[in-house]
C-alpha cells in the first residue's frame, strides 16, 4: 500500500496502471484504490476512466458497476452483458453468476477494456468480475484493504483530501472553477 498525494495521484494512477512490461503486457491486471468513506475513490477512478491515454490503452470501453452492501450480483454481470451484446443472455439476464461470470470472460477474453467495479464490500463480490482477458485491467474501489488483498490485486490507499487536492481534483474533472 503507498499513501499517494491527491495532486499527483493520477500520474501515479497511470504510472502504475499503465506500465507495460518488456514484451508489451500489462504489468497490472488487477488495481484496487481503498480508504475510508468519502475519501474521492469513486471519483479519482472516475477520472482516471476518462483520461485520453487510458481512452486510448482501452480501446474496446470502459464498463463500469456499483456493487455497495448488497449487491445483485447477476444483475450487474448481466448488465456488462447486455453493454457487450451477449446473446447468452436470456431473457435480459443471465441464468446465474457462474454462467454470467463465464460469458463475461469469454466475451473478453481478446479484449482491451477498464473493467471499474465501484463501492465494493466483499471479496466474493468482486470475484463475479475477474473477467477481464489479458489486455484488461480491472479497477475496484473499497474502503477495505484486505479485498484488493484477497483478488491479487495492486493496492492504492487514499486518504482524506487537503482543500487544495479537492479544488484540483474538481478542476481536472471539470474545468478550472
Amino acid at each position: 500500500d503507498r499513501y499517494v498525494e491527491r495532486t499527483s495521484v493520477m500520474d501515479h494512477l497511470c504510472e502504475t496502471l499503465l506500465a507495460l512490461e518488456d514484451n508489451g503486457e500489462p504489468r497490472v491486471t488487477r488495481a484496487a484504490l481503498h480508504g475510508m468513506g468519502g475519501v474521492g475513490k469513486t471519483n479519482i477512478a472516475s477520472a482516471f476512466a476518462h483520461l485520453d491515454v487510458v481512452r486510448k490503452r482501452f480501446p474496446d470501453g470502459v464498463l463500469w458497476v456499483t456493487l455497495g452492501q448488497e449487491p445483485t450480483l447477476v444483475q450487474r454481470l448481466s448488465d456488462w452483458g447486455r453493454e457487450l451484446h451477449d446473446k447468452q443472455l436470456v431473457a435480459g439476464s443471465y441464468v446465474d453468476q457462474i454462467a454470467g461470470t463465464s460469458s463475461l470472460r469469454s466475451l473478453l477474453s481478446n479484449k482491451a477494456c477498464l473493467l471499474v467495479v465501484d463501492d465494493v464490500w466483499k471479496s466474493d463480490h468482486a470475484e463475479a468480475f475477474l473477467v477481464g482477458g489479458p489486455r484488461c485491467l480491472l479497477l475496484i474501489t473499497t474502503r477495505l484493504s484486505e479485498i484488493g488483498e484477497e483478488i491479487g490485486a495492486s493496492a492504492i490507499e487514499l486518504t482524506e483530501m487537503k482543500p487544495a487536492e479537492a479544488l484540483t481534483l474538481v478542476e481536472n474533472l471539470s474545468g478550472p472553477v
